[in-house]
């Protein structure tokens, strides 16, 4: 005897059947509960933001709280992903996992289509933290000029036109794009933003 199947809007979709589990945990800012400013915390708040998928997010006071973290990372530095109970530490390597577990079709995927927007800017957080640190006011000049000279850079990626917007326009003198990669945030806004936002206080 055959069995009826129940008609396909009664069956959950395979992939919403089981949603994962997750928690970041963040350092918190002065006040001890809202998010602070650790630019690797904030780019994986914005990772999970852009995939559309549901998380817990735990601000860490690290003057108090760390033994939070005591039962499942001992030792480990924020930010930390818990995924179904799974702790990950390490920012490029949870960006990597959460682009490997959480892509289309169900989530978007944030993976930058030109290798060069990942690059874009990626000394500026640098000079700036060499530049503020600076213990010798005869380097801050050269120290300044230098922090400028990659904003610069920066600023032309940004202007000069992509081959998707060239393809569409040839003659395009100046850039169209919202973002480093187009007209979507990716993996390389969620990396830089946190960090302008940090030279920009």
């Amino acid at each position: 005897a055959l069995t009826a199947q129940p008609p396909l809007s009664q069956q959950p979709p395979p992939s919403m059947a089981e949603k994962p589990q997750i928690q970041l945990f963040v350092k918190a800012s002065e006040d001890g509960e809202s998010v602070g400013h650790c630019p690797f915390c904030q780019r994986l708040f914005m990772v999970l933001l852009l995939k559309g998928v549901p998380f817990t997010l735990t601000t860490v006071d690290v003057k108090r709280a760390l033994d939070v973290l005591k039962d499942f990372a001992p030792g480990a530095q924020l930010p930390v992903l818990l995924y179904n109970g799974e702790p990950k530490t390490d920012t490029v390597t949870i960006e990597d996992f959460l682009e490997d577990k959480l892509g289309p079709p169900t989530f978007p995927s944030l993976v930058p289509r030109y290798r060069e927007s990942s690059l874009a800017g990626n000394d500026i957080f640098h000079k700036f933290s060499t530049f503020i640190k600076n213990p010798v006011p005869a380097q801050d000049e050269a120290l300044q000029r230098s922090l400028l000279r990659a904003l610069l850079k920066l600023d032309e990626y940004l202007s000069a036109p992509l081959e998707y917007e060239l393809a569409h326009d040839p003659h395009l003198r100046a850039s169209q794009r919202r973002f480093l990669d187009g007209d979507q945030l990716t993996l390389a806004d969620c990396n830089l933003l946190p960090k302008l936002n940090i030279v920009q206080v």
